[in-house]
């Protein structure tokens, strides 16, 4: 009778099982028993345990990241199983974390409504009940549609926020609640303005836009409740230029990029001494300051009527033939357009007048006389903001 041997060469992941043992290591195993002729016999396993493999990728991204053919829009960990090149199956796995979204505290004077003896913006516009035809929205409200921020502003379509229904980018439909129409004092809503959020790197870039309401003292603020400061959930933390624009007003820009993030920053267009952007060019080309400072508030220059970027009151395509337009060829300009909602308002009373006492066309000369010394009905003020 004759003793057998055998050798058994196995490739596994893991551990491997062999004549009831489980091994966890490569090597060569070896058992003796007895065969069936009754002779001692030796059985060998030669073994590679082959290992499976895993990674953990932490990464802390903006708005969306894409791993493994996969974006996700959400912070959470998310795995993926695969086989390594040993043919074992292994795990990847990715902690993410999605920083996005900004808030930012704005404050600024509209000159056309600013009143020098109270510090405070009138808010004759509020109750203004004839809205253009042009408008949708509400009873009593005035969205700006299509009228702010007007044919002067260019809109951009490159940046999407469908959770966030206080962004507009490109346009859309913006409207306010009467309870937040309804509020008077201080924080009650002088009108829309139109918020832009600029590439820190490239102020000519914008990343997105926003209309706002500005409140008599300033204040610009959510058109969702009235009171909130704005919110961009679209916009990664970082360093932005911002600007503000208005329909009838010279737009202004923060002088460098101000850092935005989820703590909500500041920046007061109204405070003299807040640094903003100055045009190449001043003050030889363009004369004007980028604001007209009004005993110890700085304001956004007004009188630009038919929303060119600068204003004028004699020459081409002054402001002062934008008021009159507004009149028709054949009406009586000692007549008052009550109760509009329009550009040629540029003293925002709610009433367009080209003559008498009060009227938008004085208000103009009066402002194009004082934006330089000696003053002349000839001067032009210009926009230092970009675009």
């Amino acid at each position: 009778k004759q003793p057998t041997s055998s050798t058994t060469t196995v490739s596994n992941c893991v551990n491997y099982t062999w004549n009831g043992t489980t091994y966890t290591a490569s090597g060569s195993y070896t058992r003796m028993f007895t065969n069936a002729a009754g002779c001692d016999s030796t059985a060998v396993l030669a073994l590679t345990i082959k290992q499976p493999t895993s990674s953990t990728t932490t990464v802390s991204n903006c708005v969306n990241y894409t791993w493994n053919g996969v974006t996700y829009t959400a912070s959470g960990s998310y795995t993926k199983m695969f086989t390594n090149a040993a043919g074992c199956d292994s795990i990847l796995t990715l902690h993410l974390t999605l920083n996005n979204g900004v808030s930012v505290s704005l404050k600024a004077m509209l000159e056309g409504s600013y009143d020098g003896n109270t510090g405070l913006m009138k808010d004759s516009l509020r109750r203004v009940t004839h809205c253009p035809s042009a408008q949708i929205g509400i009873p009593g409200v005035c969205p700006p549609v299509n009228v702010i921020p007007g044919t002067r502003l260019k809109w951009f379509n490159n940046v999407s926020c469908p959770n966030d229904a206080d962004t507009s980018i490109g346009g859309g439909n913006a409207v306010i609640a009467n309870n937040i129409m309804s509020v008077s004092g201080n924080n009650a809503i002088v009108d829309w303005v139109f918020v832009e959020v600029r590439d820190g790197s490239n102020y000519n870039t914008v990343v997105a836009t926003k209309y706002a309401l500005i409140q008599r003292d300033g204040d610009i603020v959510s058109c969702i409740d009235g009171t909130s400061p704005l919110y961009f959930s679209c916009v990664c933390p970082g360093n932005y230029y911002l600007t503000v624009k208005h329909r009838n007003h010279l737009g202004v820009m923060t002088g460098t990029p101000i850092t935005l993030g989820a703590a909500t920053a500041s920046f007061d267009f109204s405070n003299p001494s807040s640094n903003v952007w100055v045009k190449p060019g001043y003050p030889t080309t363009i004369t004007n300051t980028p604001r007209h400072t009004v005993g110890s508030i700085a304001t956004m220059w007004g009188g630009d009527a038919n929303t060119n970027k600068n204003s004028k009151y004699n020459g081409v395509a002054n402001d002062k033939e934008q008021i009159l337009y507004d009149f028709g060829v054949s009406s009586n300009t000692n007549d008052i357009l009550y109760q509009v909602y329009k550009n040629s308002d540029l003293n925002m009373d709610g009433k367009v007048k080209y003559n008498n006492s009060d009227n938008d066309k004085n208000w103009l000369l009066n402002l194009i006389n004082i934006s330089t010394v000696p003053g002349t009905p000839n001067n032009i003020i210009a926009q230092h903001t970009p675009n």
